[in-house]
């Protein structure tokens, strides 16, 4: 990855960290078709473009997520002889978009093995949504189980990176359904102050949403 490569990139997460995903796949797209042949490059527009489909209100979304999903599963075809970031990303995305949260968090055990950067974030995601999944069926017991798995994840990814508003979202959901509503509200609120974006964005609605569907637990 060259130079300009990686500043194109560092602009597109800059974009994503700010919730604007409309210029984040714009840009995405173009590194992508400026870069055919490269693994990174290709999975920075199809976890985007995900990513644009799941908080943005379109009504071709969950066409727009599938397709993600299955531009990412190519990827992973893909991936012999890679660097272990090209890796962990795209395994990372994939399970994500795919919604395989059991296997995300697993990914995250074995990127923390390998020595790789931000394994806490993968296993924190993984590991509050497969919490939500299981809260669906029921399975409190085993729900709270991997979220306060998600919380302690959480608390070493953001010790290590602060900024990353998203990384407040997954916590979030991850302390309400352990039953800290509390934090879950002081997670969301600072989320708001690192996004831009005020309480009704989408994403913050859906966590309260989540929540609110799930009590009591």
């Amino acid at each position: 990855m060259n130079k300009r490569f990686l500043k194109k990139r560092k602009t597109i997460f800059e974009l994503i960290k700010k919730a604007d995903y409309k210029k984040a796949l714009d840009l995405a797209a173009k590194l992508a078709n400026e870069n055919k042949d490269c693994v990174f490059a290709q999975a920075t527009y199809a976890s985007v473009l995900g990513d644009f489909a799941e908080f943005n209100d379109t009504t071709n979304s969950k066409s727009l997520k599938k397709k993600a999903a299955k531009l990412l599963y190519k990827l992973t075809r893909r991936l012999k002889n890679q660097d272990i970031k090209t890796v962990g990303y795209v395994r990372n995305e994939y399970y994500y978009h795919s919604g395989q949260f059991k296997k995300q968090y697993e990914l995250g055990c074995e990127l923390a093995r390998r020595g790789a950067t931000y394994p806490y974030y993968t296993q924190g995601v993984g590991a509050s949504n497969y919490a939500y999944q299981l809260a669906l069926k029921r399975q409190f017991v085993k729900a709270r189980k991997w979220a306060k798995k998600a919380v302690q994840a959480w608390k070493k990814e953001i010790r290590s990176r602060p900024d990353y508003y998203n990384s407040y979202v997954h916590y979030a959901l991850a302390l309400g359904i352990s039953g800290n509503t509390k934090k879950a509200s002081e997670a969301l609120i600072i989320a708001e102050r690192l996004s831009g974006k005020n309480k009704d964005y989408i994403e913050f609605r859906a966590v309260r949403d989540r929540l609110k569907a799930l009590k009591p637990l």
